[in-house]
């Protein structure tokens, strides 16, 4: 379950926090699903930026610049399902496992991630 961390935001597409992830093409006619885990460089305002600048944040630090627009031209092309981030991955990393040890890198270069809630 997602925490007030990330807006608690309505329910869509089944079982899933539309805050966290976007689902596009949802009833694409492709046996493929694609998944964009480093889309958005998204960290909420309660976090204050993880401490990081601005150019840090816009940076391969915080997210895949350009995975996203990939991932879409993808998706349209093949007529499939796309799941994407809405988050940066110094606020979860999604190719992480949901479980202990963390889901946040421990140690991401250049960055003051740190592991939140538990």
């Amino acid at each position: 379950m997602a925490s007030s961390l990330f807006g608690g935001g309505a329910m869509d597409h089944g079982d899933y926090d539309s805050s966290i992830v976007d689902i596009s093409r949802p009833a694409g006619g492709s046996p493929v699903v694609l998944i964009c885990e480093h889309a958005s460089n998204f960290i909420p305002a309660e976090l204050k930026d993880l401490g990081l600048s601005a150019d840090a944040k816009r940076s391969h630090v915080a997210w895949d610049p350009g995975a996203l627009g990939v991932a879409q031209a993808m998706s349209d092309g093949l007529d499939a399902t796309l799941v994407a981030s809405r988050v940066s991955r110094l606020v979860y990393d999604c190719n992480r496992p949901q479980t202990p040890p963390t889901p946040c890198p421990p140690k991401a270069r250049h960055s003051p991630c740190r592991e939140i809630g538990a």
